[in-house]
């Protein structure tokens, strides 16, 4: 600011001069004001205002008062405030008389700050896992109502435990000040940004651990940060997040890897009788990497079925071949009832289950239910039969798969005698 006294000059000399700036609270002094003029200057100015006097300002002349100001951090300066600011003047005429007080003109000045957006994408062929690519892409732009350059950009993006980034796939256009990429981290600077400046740009490769689990979200969080000023100077607004300073903001891109898929088969799709046994096969087709099965894969019996603790049990096996952990048979009632009512028979696995095999894997589980003497096992009924899994994902959320139900009809001897 400057502070012309007397603004025009005037004819006859101001005596005993005061003038005082008190800034409005959204400023405060930067320095000393610079004085031209006037005879005997003294200056009492503060950090909160400005007042400087004089002995005397000859008549014709003038005297100035030149002052820096900044925008103070305080969270009442926004983009879009009006800062408005006077000045007054008091002073005596010759004779020493005080004469009426004076307000100079106000200027108004408007604020405007940057305001910037990150987005993040991902690029993922459908739901992924183990050993699957991930790319992802970050843009960096101003966005309403930004009118003014951002500085000191900070990129930051934390890896999750479950990827690991692909060394060597980080391209940032255009080239960032400084960059940094390992396993877990992607970082890169930017000294400005200005509202004409190109969309920034970072994206880089991952690939998906094999700890990955199924049924599972991914996601992955970049932060950008920024100054409202170049350099490190007082009054800077920032990005640390405490208000005022809230240049800060987040983007974040999911991924979701596959589900576990199980599907139950009839060895002899035909229709069964009294004491026959059904042999079934329920397959569970689990991604690479790890799955925990929580605890089991069930089948429902219907009444009119059973499943033999002593002979049912035919076979488990892996395709690709892969180690299984410990197991148990768990059947519900305890030892399967005679199968005049609905039941259960679960494989309950001790551990979790890692598919080491770098590809999906059948766990392929056969057994055999007799068909049972019993009142609500008879001919010509249908015998829906279904299969589930149920397994943690990554958040321990419980998830529940379903096969398609199998259908067996039964059949009975119905012999006459004629005689």
């Amino acid at each position: 600011y400057t502070l012309t006294v007397p603004s025009p000059v005037i004819t006859a000399a101001l005596h005993t001069v005061t003038v005082t700036d008190h800034l409005p609270e959204q400023l405060a002094l930067v320095g000393a004001p610079a004085i031209n003029g006037g005879v005997n200057a003294s200056d009492l100015s503060a950090s909160d205002g400005v007042t400087v006097t004089f002995e005397r300002i000859d008549a014709t002349l003038d005297a100035t008062i030149a002052f820096t100001t900044v925008v103070r951090n305080l969270a009442i300066n926004q983009a879009g405030v009006d800062v408005v600011n006077t000045a007054q003047l008091a002073w005596q005429d010759g004779a020493g008389a005080p004469q009426p007080p004076l307000v100079s003109n106000a200027i108004t000045t408007t604020l405007i700050e940057p305001v910037l957006a990150i987005d993040k994408s991902a690029q993922a062929i459908g739901a992924v896992e183990a050993g699957d690519l991930v790319t992802y892409t970050l843009t960096i732009t101003h966005a309403a109502p930004s009118n003014a350059t951002a500085h000191n950009l900070t990129v930051v993006d934390h890896i999750p435990a479950v990827f690991t980034y692909k060394a060597g796939s980080l391209q940032i256009a255009p080239p960032a000040a400084t960059s940094l990429a390992t396993d877990q981290l992607i970082s890169a600077t930017f000294s400005a940004l200005g509202e004409l400046s190109p969309t920034l740009t970072i994206t880089y490769v991952v690939t998906v651990d094999s700890a990955a689990e199924p049924s599972t979200v991914l996601t992955n969080t970049a932060t950008l940060s920024y100054t409202s000023l170049p350099g490190t100077p007082p009054e800077e607004r920032t990005g640390t997040g405490i208000d005022p300073n809230d240049y800060l903001t987040d983007t974040a891109a999911a991924v979701t890897t596959g589900n576990l898929f199980i599907r139950k088969t009839l060895a002899e799709d035909r229709g069964y009788t009294i004491g026959e046994a059904i042999t079934y096969t329920i397959e569970a087709v689990v991604p690479t990497g790890l799955t925990r099965l929580h605890p089991r894969i069930t089948d429902t019996i219907p009444a009119g079925l059973r499943y033999d603790p002593t002979t049912s049990f035919l076979d488990l096996t892996t395709d690709p071949a892969f180690t299984l952990p410990g197991y148990a048979i768990i059947q519900s009632p305890l030892d399967g009832g005679d199968g005049a009512l609905t039941s259960t028979v679960s494989l309950a696995f001790a551990d979790v289950i890692s598919n080491t095999t770098g590809q999906p894997a059948t766990i392929a589980w056969s057994f055999r239910l007799i068909v049972a003497d019993v009142a609500t096992a008879n001919a010509g009924e249908i015998k829906p039969n279904n299969a589930y899994v149920v397994y943690l994902d990554a958040n321990d959320v419980l998830n529940r798969r379903d096969a398609t139900p199998v259908e067996v009809p039964l059949v009975e001897p119905d012999l006459k005698i004629d005689e």
